[in-house]
């Protein structure tokens, strides 16, 4: 855990209802734009042209699937066939990123040369891929700061409700008192 988390967290604990409704809102409004910065991010692959090539013949001659696997498949190579490579990068969303890694991961082949062709392809995703879901832990931390905040705002909004029901109990036993006094009176 970082320091920046513990500080959260400590914080959490310390706070009045309002200064963490506060916080709630500002660690919510963090996941919403890091949420879009992630959707609207392009990752690097570094390839040539080349190597795309052989990447969309690989996936479409050797790439087995199963059920709707196929749409995905479909899909995946019709957005490789847009993209350019320029300067030897391939600027793409995670998706597109994802889907290859998925695809490739899962291939099953059977010789030294399929081995070698799985490889040249298969390699310059798998870095890209390690940064995308570096990405979506820093996103899943972020998430987990989100439901500390919300648990903490309503653990202290159920303990203010109780406080208050118990000041409304006693304020009534404490007028029932004083009825009773001025009737016997």
């Amino acid at each position: 855990m970082t320091k920046q988390e513990q500080e959260f967290y400590g914080t959490l604990e310390s706070n009045t209802l309002e200064q963490n409704l506060e916080q709630q809102k500002q660690v919510v409004a963090e996941l919403t734009e890091l949420g879009n910065q992630l959707r609207a991010k392009k990752y690097a692959v570094d390839l040539d042209t080349k190597t795309l090539k052989a990447l969309i013949e690989f996936l479409g001659t050797e790439i087995k699937f199963k059920g709707g696997e196929s749409l995905g498949l479909v899909q995946l190579d019709e957005e490789l066939r847009k993209v350019k490579v320029e300067n030897g990068v391939l600027l793409i969303e995670s998706t597109i990123v994802q889907a290859v890694y998925f695809f490739l991961s899962r291939h099953e082949g059977t010789t030294l040369e399929a081995a070698k062709k799985h490889q040249a392809v298969f390699k310059p995703f798998t870095k890209t891929y390690e940064n995308i879901v570096a990405d979506g832990n820093v996103y899943k931390k972020v998430g987990e700061r989100v439901s500390a905040a919300e648990q903490q705002v309503a653990f202290q909004q159920e303990a203010e409700a109780a406080a208050n029901q118990a000041v409304a109990g006693r304020e009534a036993l404490v007028a029932e008192e004083n009825d009773a006094a001025s009737t016997v009176e």
